[in-house]
């Protein structure tokens, strides 16, 4: 047999055994996100001398990397409660990657030495131009000084939608916007989206390898072994098939449900 022929095998005999196992991540605001493994699991074994080795190409462990990545941004997201979204754009060097990258992490940097109990999370994207950086900074607790938006050219208020936008007064760089974030499941799960969709392996790094920066301290979703009492009982808000299982979000409304 194979080894194209044992791969699609594995694949059939997985898909067509019944749910057995899983874990449950739980967010604030009565979230959930389920993960449910098809049973048997297999493992290949591998070939002695590859024993202890990954066998990756550069393109799969890239693709890998920003995946983990999205995952990352929206856990955190959703377990943490920021309140105001901050846009920041470069007045000057917008397209050399590099010293902005170095100039947000020095304000970041000095401006957490001010306000060490607040928390962010800084995520960059690219312009329409795809060579000049801005950077979004989600904050939660943030105490700084915010004053209206001005457009350095003309000297006028900036407003959006007939709204009057806000800047971060200590954001000296170039031009800041801040949004307040809607608390609810909904819009945070969109936010992370947002955020998500933006991130991909042509992105430049931080100096860290990480392809965001965030408070130290930031919350996680809590993580329980296998699946919960009132699982199949409850519809999803929506599901993802993955190679191995399933992927659910629920939102509960009420304690009775979580007793099963």
């Amino acid at each position: 047999m194979s080894s194209e022929e044992l791969r699609n095998r594995l694949s059939s005999i997985i898909h067509e055994t019944p749910f057995s196992d899983g874990v449950t991540y739980e967010y604030p605001g009565n979230l959930f996100k389920v993960f449910e493994w098809y049973r048997p699991r297999k493992v290949v074994k591998q070939p002695k001398k590859f024993k202890g080795k990954r066998v990756r190409t550069d393109q799969s462990n890239s693709d890998e990397a920003v995946q983990r990545a999205k995952g990352e941004i929206r856990n955190y997201i959703l377990a943490n409660d920021f309140d105001i979204w901050v846009t920041c754009t470069f007045a000057t060097d917008r397209q050399n990657a590099d010293l902005c990258l170095h100039k947000m992490h020095s304000w970041l940097k000095n401006w957490q030495k001010r306000h060490p109990k607040c928390k962010y999370l800084c995520v960059h994207e690219y312009h329409a131009d795809d060579a000049s950086l801005h950077f979004h900074i989600l904050l939660e607790g943030f105490t700084g000084k915010i004053i209206p938006a001005v457009n350095p050219k003309t000297g006028k208020p900036v407003r959006q939608h007939g709204r009057q936008v806000y800047s971060i007064a200590s954001f000296q760089h170039g031009f800041s916007s801040v949004v307040k974030i809607d608390g609810t499941v909904e819009s945070r799960r969109k936010l992370a989206s947002y955020l998500g969709k933006y991130m991909s392996k042509d992105m430049p790094e931080f100096f860290n390898k990480k392809r965001y920066w965030h408070f130290k301290n930031l919350n996680h979703p809590s993580k329980t072994p296998g699946l919960p009492v009132w699982y199949g009982k409850v519809e999803p808000l929506w599901t993802k098939e993955l190679e191995f299982g399933r992927q659910s979000w629920f939102l509960l409304d009420g304690t009775e449900v979580r007793k099963g």
